[in-house]
């Protein structure tokens, strides 16, 4: 039961990360065509001094603008890697934290299970005796 939950999450964690993956797949060519765009404006502004013509700058500008989409497309997809990357390493994070949340409750129900028995086993065994037991119960002595 227990591996079966397990691999239910696997695959909830997967299929969050895969939408993570085709929703920001979708900006990144938006993040690429920005990049490129503003690069452009930056190259065309640079050389818009150095000719007269409107044609000649954005001539100019689109010669220098092709060699920097490569870059541009790149460090969008590592952009889109570094969320995937780290949305997994949240994840994995989150759920080693929720097994230790998990088994220090266990632990802490255990011990508190074993007080409660131990001290109802006390109560008993006065009662069989037909002694008075005034001790308080586990959870109203301070523990």
């Amino acid at each position: 039961m227990n591996n079966e939950t397990n691999g239910e999450e696997n695959r909830t964690q997967e299929s969050w990360l895969s939408s993570v993956a085709r929703i920001y797949g979708t900006w990144h060519l938006a993040i690429t065509a920005m990049q490129s765009a503003a690069w452009a404006a930056f190259v065309y502004w640079n050389a818009s001094g150095e000719s007269v013509a409107w044609a000649d700058a954005v001539q100019t500008a689109g010669e220098k603008s092709w060699p920097a989409i490569p870059a541009f497309f790149i460090t969008s997809a590592m952009v889109l890697a570094a969320i995937q990357k780290g949305g997994r390493m949240v994840l994995t994070f989150m759920d080693e934290r929720r097994k230790r949340i998990e088994k220090a409750m266990s632990e802490a129900r255990a011990e508190a299970y074993a007080e409660w028995t131990e001290w109802n086993r006390r109560r008993m065994d006065a009662e069989k005796r037909g002694e008075r037991f005034d001790e308080p119960p586990p959870s109203l002595n301070g523990r």
